[in-house]
């Protein structure tokens, strides 16, 4: 039988703060897309000079609240496009990639515990994806993680209609803990680095 004599964990209010668990993951990852590299908008991910306007952006969380989804893992749900205005709207807006998108399709994660998280992966088929946060708003939509050459780089708050190109090459992975979260993505089986160069008039370098 061992005797077995533990010492209490003694750490300082500085230590404790450090260590919690963080809700905002934009806290550990790079979210300053101004002082981004060319290297990682040209290789990983990149914001598009595309606009849309508010009003139709809520019209699209709302609809995203409102559809079916197919439980395609447990942490990823998919529902195919839905046929409507607003639906129209955004693609009229998103037609210059018409020809080379596979699919249009709204992404919802519910909330995950830490046995569940979409870990950092590549995904096995798609090349880039076009990709609209759409909600929760603000803080409250847990950022798209990337890692690329050694550092670690998330979309900045969910505050404003934006349009995205991404690598699903590269590893990537979401931390969504509070509340269900939704995307839209127009998925390409093109290399990124094929997209980046074939649109490069629409990449906001």
């Amino acid at each position: 039988m061992y005797i077995i004599k533990q010492k209490p964990l003694t750490m300082s209010d500085e230590q404790w703060k450090a260590n919690i668990t963080r809700s905002d993951r934009r806290q550990y990852l790079n979210t300053d897309y101004a002082n981004w590299s060319m290297d990682v908008k040209s290789n990983a991910i990149c914001k598009l000079k595309i606009t849309y306007d508010e009003d139709l952006w809520k019209e699209l969380y709302e609809i995203a609240q409102s559809l079916r989804y197919e439980n395609f893992h447990k942490i990823l749900n998919l529902a195919i496009w839905p046929e409507c205005d607003a639906t129209k709207r955004l693609q009229d807006i998103l037609s210059v990639f018409e020809n080379d998108i596979d699919k249009y399709l709204f992404f919802m994660s519910p909330p995950m515990t830490m046995d569940d998280m979409i870990y950092p992966h590549r995904d096995p088929t798609r090349g880039t994806s076009i990709y609209l946060p759409i909600g929760p708003y603000g803080i409250d939509y847990a950022p798209l993680e990337m890692y690329y050459d050694h550092d670690e780089y998330g979309l900045p708050e969910n505050n404003s209609p934006t349009v995205w190109a991404w690598n699903t090459q590269c590893t990537h992975a979401v931390f969504n803990l509070y509340q269900p979260r939704y995307n839209i993505q127009l998925g390409m089986n093109l290399p990124y680095q094929q997209v980046f160069e074939k649109y490069n008039d629409l990449f906001d370098i």
